[in-house]
């Protein structure tokens, strides 16, 4: 697990995929996660439709980073996009 400094505001684990877990990307969008590790969800995969979304599956499973940091506004201003 990699550690940046301590902040004091509000943190929760997030699970990025596709091209979110390069962390030049997530800088691109001001998010500069504090820790992060690789992970694997077991039961997702990937769809494209031209957007990355997991879909529920049986049969696969997912890598990407589990990362916290700040979130201030961050999450709430990425626009939403229309599912698989």
């Amino acid at each position: 697990m990699l550690e940046g400094p301590a902040t004091s505001e509000p943190e929760v684990w997030v699970f990025f995929y596709g091209s979110y877990i390069n962390l030049d990307v997530l800088r691109e969008v001001s998010y500069a996660p504090r820790m992060f590790e690789v992970a694997q969800l077991l039961g997702f995969d990937i769809c494209i439709r031209p957007r990355a979304n997991l879909v529920r599956s049986n049969q696969h499973s997912v890598y990407g980073i589990l990362a916290t940091g700040p979130i201030r506004n961050w999450a709430y201003s990425m626009p939403m996009r229309k599912m698989c």
